[in-house]
């Protein structure tokens, strides 16, 4: 579920971002030519969506290059001031903060959305290890001094705010600010997975660390397959 709590019935930005996948497929987002900086995919393109794909409901946005831990992140930013990131959750990427970028812009902020290793347009290691949260807290670190600030405003989603919860406890002296959505403490959310109706609603989780089937059913029809199950959790959760 997106940060802005909408689910169910498909907006007009919602269509724009559709389109845009749809369209990119034949290498680098909606316009078809290469985006500058982009990583190739395993096919040989670069597919993802950037912020030249998909206009701002008000002010501008601009894509932009960074180094995490390792890898090459993208990301996209909107105003100028101190530093605000907003970290995706699963299976979403900077997109899901479209609304936040302009807001957070107008208030003052320069607010930058990235795209998580292995998601959209960000590089894509190939070793489960690479994925390990650690390693994930480290490009977020990363990310920090590469925007050229010693400390950022904090804000998660989802598995983001899981990553945000690691951030602040491996490298705290990135964080001037912390928030968090949808996202327990680590701690706290250990504790809950011993209870089975928590277990049962984050069945999620371990389905997708089965060997191939995930692979196999989103592979069939990704899109739509996710979206059916995020409108589904909603009806259950409300």
């Amino acid at each position: 579920m997106p940060p802005d709590g909408t689910a169910g019935d498909e907006t007009r930005e919602d269509a724009m971002h559709d389109a845009a996948t749809e369209e990119q497929g034949d290498g680098g987002g909606a316009s078809g030519a290469p985006l500058p900086g982009a990583p190739l995919g395993a096919d040989g393109v670069h597919a993802g969506v950037a912020a030249r794909d998909v206009p701002p409901a008000s002010g501008t946005w601009e894509d932009g290059w960074s180094d995490g831990a390792g890898v090459r992140l993208h990301h996209v930013s909107a105003g100028r001031g101190p530093l605000v990131l907003l970290l995706h959750g699963f299976p979403d990427f900077w997109y899901g903060w479209r609304r936040q970028l302009p807001a957070l812009a107008a208030a003052g902020f320069r607010a930058v959305a990235p795209d998580l290793r292995g998601y959209n347009l960000s590089e894509r290691p190939a070793r489960v290890a690479d994925y390990r949260i650690e390693r994930l807290a480290d490009d977020v670190a990363a990310l920090v001094r590469a925007l050229g600030a010693d400390r950022a405003h904090v804000v998660g989603h989802d598995w983001g705010g899981l990553i945000a919860w690691q951030l602040a406890m491996r490298h705290p002296q990135v964080v001037d600010r912390l928030a968090i959505l949808n996202a327990p403490h680590p701690a706290r959310f250990r504790r809950l997975l011993l209870d089975p109706r928590q277990g049962l609603r984050s069945w999620y989780v371990a389905f997708f660390q089965l060997p191939w089937l995930p692979e196999r059913v989103l592979g069939a029809n990704g899109r739509r397959a996710l979206r059916r199950t995020r409108v589904a959790l909603v009806a259950a959760l409300a």
